[in-house]
């Protein structure tokens, strides 16, 4: 099908499922509840986003001319795959939505302190929107353009704050208890589950041998390196985390030397801009996909732009504010996050062990009957 993607392009939508969000604002949310230990948080957050990684990942490569509609039809009838992707459907929205606002305020942060919203949205929603509505072969190119510059990115933030890490700042760790570090990932849990765009990619993509194994070899490399950009940002920063808000651009601006060279925090922006764009309109795509697998069109276009509208409408209720966002976010969504995770991770599991378990079975009774018959049939001849 010449709408699918390649194995090295699934990988790439897996990687950055997995980092995008991780280094911006949600070393600073951690840091609220677990304090010295929010590193171990982010640790807990990453393994549970690797689980969900790979089984999605072995999901696909199991099902691959199926999309994850009719396989969940197959299983749980047409009713209950659409009341699945619905409630997926709908936290990706809501994922979609935050990431925007987010996006809007980073702008506010390091670039312009007032800056016009339709200035910001008309053209972001020009981007994101025809990335989405373009298809998934699209994204897939945009993302092995945008690889490139956010690896180097990346490089020469680690770079340029490595130095500057002491290793102590937060010992003595578990100083009282590891109770800290569960409220950490808790309260955190809106910010893990970006991997589940991955299930809206069945179907599409050209399975290679061992892609499991590549995407968590890919993906673990991402999650270690988010874990030592998260490290370098608790030590540095010390209690100071609570005041700010953008864990990779502050780094790289706490740094003098890169002060002196004249904004290569510029360079953090661009990274952290693109891999916020790039993960919104793969949500989108993905939200504009389950509509029309379950709704039997076309197109994902309406969708797509109905999903732009709710956006743009939810960020105008709220003034564009991140804070009241980051309120509403911890006070009711985090609820539902770990409501769908856990729902989610569960189903999958059980979709990729129990189900399978007894379909080998039946597959194994069905070639044996058939090999005894065969072997009749011989014998008598």
């Amino acid at each position: 099908m010449t709408t699918q993607i390649t194995t090295r392009e699934y990988i790439l939508f897996a990687m950055f499922a997995v980092l995008t969000s991780k280094i911006m604002t949600m070393p600073h949310v951690i840091y609220n509840y677990a304090t010295h230990d929010a590193i171990f948080s982010v640790l807990l957050n990453m393994l549970i986003e690797l689980l969900l990684v790979v089984l999605i990942t072995l999901l696909i490569a199991k099902n691959p001319d199926k999309t994850f509609f009719e396989f969940l039809s197959s299983k749980i009838t047409k009713f209950g795959a659409t009341i699945v992707i619905i409630i997926i459907s709908l936290y990706l929205l809501l994922k979609a939505t935050f990431i925007l606002q987010e996006t809007y305020t980073f702008f506010l942060h390091t670039i312009y302190e007032q800056f016009n919203i339709f200035y910001f949205f008309v053209p972001v929603f020009l981007l994101i929107g025809y990335m989405a509505i373009k298809g998934v072969r699209t994204i897939g190119k945009s993302l092995e353009i945008f690889g490139f510059f956010v690896v180097i990115g990346l490089g020469i933030a680690f770079i340029n704050t490595v130095g500057l890490a002491t290793f102590d700042a937060n010992l003595p760790y578990f100083r009282d208890g590891i109770s800290d570090v569960f409220a950490g990932t808790f309260y955190s849990s809106f910010y893990i589950g970006n991997s589940l765009v991955l299930l809206f990619l069945m179907g599409k993509v050209k399975i290679n041998s061992k892609i499991t194994q590549k995407t968590l070899l890919c993906c673990s490399l991402v999650a270690l390196f988010v874990l030592i950009m998260d490290f370098l940002f608790y030590d540095i920063l010390g209690y100071t985390v609570i005041y700010s808000t953008f864990a990779l651009s502050d780094l790289s601006q706490f740094n003098p030397f890169v002060s002196d060279l004249g904004h290569l925090s510029w360079l953090s922006i661009i990274v952290g801009t693109v891999n916020l764009f790039s993960l919104v309109a793969i949500m989108l795509y993905s939200i504009g996909e389950g509509t029309k697998q379950f709704c039997k069109t076309n197109t994902a276009t309406i969708p797509i732009l109905f999903a732009l509208a709710i956006m743009f409408g939810t960020c105008y209720i709220l003034k564009f504010d991140l804070k009241v966002f980051n309120e509403i976010i911890i006070d009711y969504g985090t609820y539902f996050a770990t409501s769908v995770l856990g729902i989610v991770t569960i189903l999958l599991f059980i979709l990729n062990i129990v189900r399978r378990s007894k379909n080998e079975t039946v597959t194994k009774q069905s070639n044996n009957i058939s090999s005894n018959i065969d072997a009749n049939s011989v014998d008598a001849i």
